[in-house]
């Protein structure tokens, strides 16, 4: 018996789970919302890439993005 038995039980497994089993599914920060982006919205086209930064398809979003200012003539 070695003494890494003791990492193999099931209380070390619940107390301490390995960070690398785990599977994330977040992608990116909204630039404009600062709102969590995941893969799922990527696929679905949820989200465009403005200069290089990750923003829901959505005009708040891309007016915050970009800080963009409505002129009223």
């Amino acid at each position: 018996m070695s003494d890494f038995d003791r990492f193999q039980t099931p209380y070390h497994n619940l107390r301490f789970p390995d960070p690398q089993e785990t599977v994330s599914n977040d992608y990116s920060t909204c630039s404009g919302c600062t709102e969590l982006i995941t893969e799922t919205d990527v696929v679905l086209g949820k989200v465009l890439d403005i200069y290089g930064m990750c923003v829901h398809n959505d005009f708040d979003c891309v007016k915050k993005a970009v800080e963009a200012k409505i002129i009223n003539l």
